[in-house]
């Protein structure tokens, strides 16, 4: 129970607990840190130490796996294991936002990657022929929500990097990333991935403690996976 409170600590730290309450963000600045994970170059590490995961809709991303899982039957029941992963393809889109999985690392809960899904009607074609004006008026709503988010539980958003929209197979995705301060009050980078998929949303939150070249490299591995079969 204890890490399960830690956990949910760290998901309310990342945005997650709120992601889907608000609209979606949009090109990265100049001055992005040098180790986000959405820069670097291909990493070298072997594919055997991620499991390919299929979610509803075609959606697929790699999980590590020797990370802690833990998947949502319901909201309120967790149930930890890879195996209640393997049964998420035939999910039934949910009529409200729903949690799909947590994944963190073994030593490290800043590390982590959480996945919703919510229903979001026209969301795709108003995301695609959204202007810039538009979507920098929605980043900065979302950037005004998780302030808030932060505020209420106590901790700090310590810097925000202008957001991007991004074509994921035949799909759309707006991403935007900031650095808060995680369960200890180290700096952490976190990014949000939303991806817009016919009349639904998925919610990818991916985190890693700032100067830790190897779970950069592992989230790294984890963004570029993601994709619409």
């Amino acid at each position: 129970m204890k890490y399960i409170s830690l956990l949910s600590a760290a998901i309310a730290l990342a945005g997650g607990a709120a992601c889907w309450l608000m609209p979606p963000a949009t090109a990265w600045s100049q001055s992005e840190p040098q180790q986000d994970v959405s820069s670097s170059s291909p990493s070298s590490l072997p594919s055997s130490r991620y499991a390919p995961l299929t979610l509803p809709l075609g959606v697929r991303l790699d999980i590590p796996k020797a990370w802690r899982i833990l998947s949502y039957e319901a909201p309120s029941k967790p149930v930890e294991g890879s195996e209640a992963l393997l049964k998420l393809a035939d999910t039934k889109l949910p009529e409200k936002p729903a949690r799909l999985f947590t994944a963190t690392a073994p030593d490290s809960l800043d590390a982590m990657i959480y996945v919703k899904v919510f229903p979001s009607p026209g969301g795709e074609a108003k995301v695609r022929a959204c202007s810039d004006d538009k979507l920098k008026e929605l980043a900065d709503r979302i950037r005004e929500g998780l302030e808030k988010l932060a505020k209420d539980s106590g901790q700090n958003i310590l810097e925000f990097y202008p957001s991007k929209k991004q074509v994921i197979g035949k799909s759309i995705a707006l991403i935007f990333s900031y650095k808060r301060k995680g369960i200890k009050g180290d700096p952490v980078m976190t990014k949000m991935v939303r991806l817009f998929v016919g009349d639904h949303a998925f919610t990818v939150m991916l985190s890693y403690p700032e100067g830790d070249a190897e779970l950069a490299a592992i989230i790294g591995e984890v963004e570029r996976s993601i994709g619409v079969e």
